[in-house]
Parts: structure tokens; sequence; C-alpha cells
């Protein structure tokens, strides 16, 4: 079935069912520019592009930011319907449903000490022997980086990008694999865009999605996920979506 088809048939399904209160629930981690908080209020490319699409669909939603390790507890556990930014692994799969469309492509590259440059480099992952490189604990990077960095480099974890920074910058590691526009939001936040630089080749191009619990109890959820997934589609080929990157992406 063609595209436009399908997209009228599951508005249809969503829209003929009875009016009700019921609001799907998407839980986050703090990941600026993607989602953040703002004047008390959930922002960020990420959020708006979700926040647009479901309306669209009008969809009642409300999004709500915890550490990352307590969102992975919620769709686990089936305490939130859906869950954002979101890579797919194989072992998440077995707790939610991926659409076919993601909400963004990220780039990773490493940040080192601007002091750095130079003696450190990444051309490939033999350039990490005997390095140091700080991960985020529950961030799943890309299996071809945990091969790379596997014995050939000390990996230290840190609960969050910004105490991964903050190390960073201390010397406690050399290299910091990162969102590219997450790290740089970040360092200004935290100050230190004088102190850390990265490297200009890229670590891993990830994917990232809105993805669904497995455990959810929203009623007519395989019928939103496939109205999302179109509607989705169809919204990052328009100028509205470019519009929006333009306004958060330096």
């Amino acid at each position: 079935m063609k595209r436009p088809a399908l997209l009228l048939l599951v508005l249809w399904a969503l829209l003929s069912a009875p009016a009700r209160a019921e609001v799907l629930e998407i839980a986050g981690s703090p990941w600026p520019p993607y989602q953040m908080m703002e004047n008390g209020t959930v922002n960020g490319i990420g959020t708006e592009v979700i926040r647009r699409v479901l309306d669209n669909l009008g969809m009642e939603h409300r999004f709500s930011l915890f550490p990352w390790k307590r969102c992975v507890m919620m769709y686990e556990r089936g305490e939130v319907d859906a869950v954002y930014l979101i890579s797919r692994t194989q072992d998440r799969e077995a707790f939610l449903h991926f659409p076919k469309t993601p909400i963004c492509t990220s780039t990773y590259v490493f940040f080192i000490r601007r002091q750095d440059l130079g003696r450190l480099k990444f051309g490939s992952y033999e350039d990490l022997v005997g390095q140091s490189v700080g991960v985020t604990s529950g961030y799943a990077y890309s299996e071809s980086f945990w091969d790379g960095v596997k014995n050939r480099a000390q990996v230290q974890e840190a609960s969050t990008d910004e105490q991964n920074f903050l190390k960073l910058a201390n010397g406690r590691f050399g290299y910091f694999p990162c969102d590219l526009y997450v790290g740089a939001e970040l360092l200004k936040t935290l100050g230190l865009k004088g102190r850390i630089t990265f490297l200009p080749k890229p670590v891993v191009h990830k994917d990232y999605f809105l993805a669904f619990s497995k455990k959810s109890a929203y009623k007519d959820l395989p019928v939103l996920m496939e109205a999302f997934d179109e509607a989705l589609h169809g919204f990052i080929q328009s100028e509205a979506y470019m519009d929006l990157m333009n306004r958060y992406l330096p």
C-alpha cells in the first residue's frame, strides 16, 4: 500500500475512535540541543519534531525528562509509552518497537583537550592504543566503537555527558565520543569551549528514534505507531523540518 493511502487509513482509525483523555507519555533524557528544559517546558530539536507530528495527528502527549538510566528502567517496565531519542540495538528491540523513520541522524566525534591537538589523533582505532576513553553510562554508541576500543584503550565510565566533559577538561582521559552538536552545546554551557575541541573524523553516524514500549498499556498504540511513522516521513521532507533544523543547529 502506498504511503498516502496508508496514512489516510490509520488517521481514519485514530479519528474515528471514541474521544478519550488518554495521554501518550514520552520519556527522554536531557541532551541539548535535541531535548532540554527551557523555562519549565521540554524543548529541543527532537522534542519539537515529535510534538509537531503528534499535534498534526491530534494526539494528546506529554514529555518528561529523566536521567537516562531511569528512562531505560521506565520503558522496560512499561511505565512510559515511548522514549526518545534512542538508537536501535538488538537488546533494545526486546523492549521497544522502532518505527522505520528516524527523528534525526547524529554524527559522533571524539572530543579532546585543545592542548592535546597534534599529540592525540584519530585516523583509525589504532591511534587509541594505550590511551584512555570516557563513555557515558547506558549509551549504546555502536558495535564498531566497542570493537575499536576493546583491547586498545582504557575505558572510564561516568553517569552523564556533562561529567565526562569535566573529567576530560581535567585530564582524566584523552578522548570522549559525543554527538557533535550536543558537545558544542554542553561546552558552551559548562564554560569549556576554549579548553576542549574535537577531531574531524566521525566516530559513527547514528539514527535516533521515538521508540514505543512493548509493555505500554496505551489503547491504540499499534495504530498510533503506524500513523506516526507515516506522518514523520512526510514531515522530515518539508520546509518546516529544515527551518527547525536551521533554527537549532549552527
